[in-house]
């Protein structure tokens, strides 16, 4: 088993990548904190249409850097807050914001 390296990026660097690199349809883990401060590690992907029920939200979730995702583990809909994720495997690839 190989171990891969993370790359190490500023804050900044790791908002785009998750509002841009997370494209596509497929899966990605990333671990960000919630708005009540807990660690939350999810496997999710973008792009999952069959689960949607019709409605519309009301904001857009760019403009606050939010993405939203289906979470594979809960088989639904969340919003991940970009500026608080600490981790991201995307791509074969993994990042790690630098403390």
């Amino acid at each position: 088993m190989t171990t891969i390296n993370p790359i190490v990026v500023p804050r900044e660097a790791m908002v785009t990548l998750v509002m841009k690199a997370t494209t596509g349809g497929q899966f990605f883990t990333v671990h960000f904190r919630k708005k009540d401060g807990t660690l939350r590690k999810m496997t999710c992907r973008r792009g999952v249409t069959s689960h949607l029920k019709g409605g519309k939200l009301n904001w857009n979730p760019a403009n606050f850097n939010m993405v939203t995702v289906f979470d594979t583990a809960k088989g639904a809909y969340r919003t991940i807050n970009a500026n608080t994720a600490t981790y991201l495997a995307t791509d074969k690839k993994t990042f790690v914001v630098e403390e």
